[in-house]
């Protein structure tokens, strides 16, 4: 007689649902691998080009120290120093004596009243202070007060002085009055 032996075992349900998943789990994390690797690739690449930038930057940085650095040993030698203080002479006194006859012509516009007219505008510089001559005309007396007023009230003004009250303009306009006075203008030194 003969016996059969059988060594096998019996596999259950559990292992036979682990052998079946065992590939697929296999191949997806494999995949997984290839796109950590991938990902440490690309990330130690894009290290690779900022720290290439940081030391571009570095280098351009250091040289434009050392341009600094020249430019200004360069500057402190005496005959450079002597233009620059010239220089610097100079713009101080053109920033002194600039005087735009716009701003005044604007200014004094601002100051007009509806009724009045600028007829005639002038200005001289004896010494540091601007004098200003004006020749206004309005349709009646209230609107040359409302001027005077304003006037007084400006303080880029100072010293307003009447010098007459025109009747040339009554003549040429009938029907106006008019004023010639004369002011101190201090333009941008008024607050």
């Amino acid at each position: 007689m003969k016996i059969s032996v059988n060594l096998a075992t019996y596999t259950s349900p559990g292992e036979r649902y682990a052998l079946a998943w065992a590939l697929p789990l296999a191949l997806f994390g494999a995949l997984g691998l290839v796109f950590l690797m991938r990902s440490v690739v690309y990330n130690f690449n894009q290290y690779q080009k900022v720290q290439r930038n940081i030391d571009a930057l570095a280098s351009k940085n250091k040289a434009m120290s050392d341009m600094e650095t020249s430019l200004r040993k360069d500057l402190d030698r005496p005959a450079q120093k002597a233009v620059f203080q010239k220089a610097h002479y100079v713009n101080g006194l053109i920033d002194d004596r600039q005087f735009s006859l716009t701003e005044l012509t604007r200014r004094v516009s601002k100051l007009m009243p509806a009724s009045a007219r600028l007829i005639s505008l002038g200005a001289s510089r004896p010494k540091t202070d601007v004098l200003v001559r004006l020749s206004v005309v309005a349709r009646d007396e209230e609107g040359l007060e409302a001027f005077i007023e304003n006037m007084e009230e400006a303080p880029e003004f100072t010293d307003l002085n009447i010098a007459n009250q025109s009747q040339a303009a009554a003549k040429l306009m009938p029907g106006m009055v008019g004023i010639l006075c004369t002011a101190r203008y201090l333009g941008s030194e008024a607050k």
